[in-house]
């Protein structure tokens, strides 16, 4: 809108007028490299999500006592529901 404005360009008014249409054959130009480095700074990004939830939710692991002749029953219970 700037650049019809102030330079007065009828080409940008038509663009303009008819945005909806012509937008959907507008391209996205990105150098490759620079594609690539985005993608890997969101996995990067995930992957530090991810090891932060496993981080702040601990499981909760009940303890087991064992006896001489290994673990008891109730241990086991406790252990399997």
């Amino acid at each position: 809108m700037k650049h019809a404005t102030l330079t007065g360009s009828r080409y940008a008014e038509s663009v303009l007028a008819s945005w909806a249409a012509l937008q959907k054959r507008f391209v996205k130009v990105m150098p490759r490299d620079y594609k690539r480095a985005l993608a890997a700074e969101a996995r990067r990004r995930e992957d530090e999500a991810r090891e932060a939830l496993l981080v702040a939710a601990p499981v909760a692991v009940p303890k087991v006592r064992k006896s001489k002749r290994g673990v008891s029953a109730k241990a086991l219970q406790q252990l399997h529901g």
